[in-house]
């Protein structure tokens, strides 16, 4: 189809100059020039020449011949030589139909599509290996028609949705790390490092992960022995060093009940009474203060025994 809508196009561009007629003296004297700098193998003013020659007049098929063959042998910077061989070469074939070299010309417009094909055949290959939509649409803006710019417009397509749901994929894998991040959790890392092994995110949540399971050790093993201690002031000290933990809370709330046991027991010493201590006992016994409460209550009922018989005696 492409071929076709050329022949047309070019033979309406010639049709309005006879291959017969007779071309104007300055147009063969382009001619002319063009032949001499050819011979002298100065082929680029050779083509100014011959170009000059068909814009004086366009259906001038001696020199659609040469600049045909000019491009296909001699114009080898060009990148487009095969494309204006074949334009000028099939211009000639079109004003000269009955040419004796006809064979050779339409040899030539042959050679010339094939090279044209390798060219794209090529182009495209090494945008594929290139591997970018970039190479590819820069691909089919040269090449807007054929198979090869349907491949590549069809693998932009696939590119493009690719990154698309590349880019949606690390941006889900990006919060589940985030949100890890945030925790400061081992154990939520390693949820997120199982579920994503091979993100990029997974190499640096297991150094961290190595990292916050040491410092958890380490938060651990001071608690341990803070509580241990059952003191409230080394406990708040504790809670002071890691205010963020969740251990933090457990050694404060330990360090406000050991406070209240103090002040409950002095309360209760200061009452004199069993009761006080018994409800003392109750509330507070788990703390170290129970040993002291308990020597208190028995020197409070043998106070209460001795208080009884001094009664009974009078």
């Amino acid at each position: 189809m492409r071929d076709k809508i050329f022949t047309i196009c070019l033979f309406a561009a010639l049709a309005a100059t006879s291959a017969s007629a007779m071309p104007s003296p300055d147009a063969v004297s382009r001619k002319v020039a063009g032949n001499e700098y050819q011979s002298k193998k100065q082929y680029e003013e050779a083509q100014r020449q011959y170009m000059e020659a068909l814009r004086l007049e366009p259906g001038y098929s001696a020199v659609h011949y040469n600049l045909g063959i000019l491009y296909f042998y001699r114009l080898d910077s060009d990148p487009a030589r095969y494309q204006k061989a074949l334009y000028h070469l099939n211009a000639y074939r079109l004003l000269e139909p009955g040419a004796e070299d006809m064979a050779n010309v339409i040899a030539h417009i042959r050679q010339s599509i094939e090279k044209i094909e390798d060219e794209e055949r090529q182009a495209f290959q090494n945008a594929v290996l290139e591997g970018t939509t970039e190479a590819l649409e820069k691909f089919a803006k040269r090449y807007e028609v054929g198979y090869y710019a349907d491949n590549a417009r069809a693998q932009i397509k696939e590119i493009k949705a690719y990154e698309e749901e590349k880019a949606k994929g690390d941006a889900q894998v990006q919060a589940a790390f985030g949100k890890a991040l945030a925790s400061g959790d081992p154990a939520q890392m390693d949820d997120f490092i199982k579920n994503h092994p091979d993100s990029p995110q997974a190499e640096e949540g297991r150094a961290l992960r190595a990292r916050w399971a040491e410092a958890k050790a380490k938060e651990e093993a001071d608690y341990a022995a803070a509580a241990k201690t059952d003191n409230a002031q080394t406990l708040d000290a504790f809670a002071d060093k890691y205010p963020s933990s969740e251990l933090a809370g457990k050694a404060r709330a330990r360090a406000s009940h050991l406070n209240s046991a103090a002040d409950a027991l002095t309360l209760a010493e200061e009452s004199g009474s069993t009761a006080a201590v018994n409800k003392f006992l109750e509330i507070f016994g788990d703390t170290p203060y129970k040993a002291e409460a308990l020597e208190l209550l028995e020197t409070f009922k043998k106070a209460e025994i001795e208080k009884a018989a001094a009664s009974e005696a009078k």
